[in-house]
């Protein structure tokens, strides 16, 4: 049900109320596995879609096209694991201390890294997708299944605490012929 403040013409002024997973939760070993492989899965998606050419490939391989804070935070802990509570601390500590290493942000790991009122709510992995900016239907909608395709073979192997996938694009995927 549609949010009665959000306005369908300006959705970008006011997105509603966060709705946050109840069940999320990094701090597990599985969990946190679980992200890396993402991370990695993410990087070695083909695609041979004509939106993906000359690439082949989901996203860019450049080594700046997936900004994955699990694995700059394990570099920041010289791959010491942490979980449960010592883990959401250690967290907290690198998110507040720490920039990103990847080109395609180089911010403070407080976007990507949501703690709200105190509790860890959202991750976030940000990725340079292949896919030119600015395509039409006809070339992004398949690049789109792909992602999607993509991002639910994920979800399908996902613990619980992090089956809640989502995907946040930019205004031009929004942009789309409606038929």
């Amino acid at each position: 049900e549609q949010d009665p403040g959000v306005d369908v013409w300006v959705p970008h002024k006011w997105y509603g109320v966060p709705m946050y997973d109840s069940a999320f939760d990094i701090s597990s070993s599985a969990s946190q596995q679980f992200l890396r492989e993402f991370c990695q899965n993410l990087r070695e998606t083909d695609c041979d879609e004509e939106g993906c050419k000359p690439v082949g490939k989901l996203i860019l391989q450049t080594t700046d096209a997936v900004s994955c804070f699990i694995e700059d935070f394990d570099a920041w802990n010289g791959g010491a694991r942490y979980e449960g509570a010592e883990f959401l601390e250690k967290l907290h500590a690198f998110r507040q201390s720490k920039v990103s290493s990847v080109g395609i942000d180089r911010v403070a790991w407080e976007q990507s890294i949501g703690f709200v009122e105190g509790e860890l709510r959202y991750v976030q992995v940000r990725a340079k997708m292949s896919l030119l900016a600015w395509q039409g239907d006809k070339i992004k909608e398949p690049v789109l299944d792909r992602l999607q395709n993509f991002l639910d073979g994920e979800r399908a192997r996902a613990p619980r605490s992090m089956a809640s996938i989502l995907q946040m694009v930019p205004i031009d995927w929004i942009l789309w012929r409606q038929v």
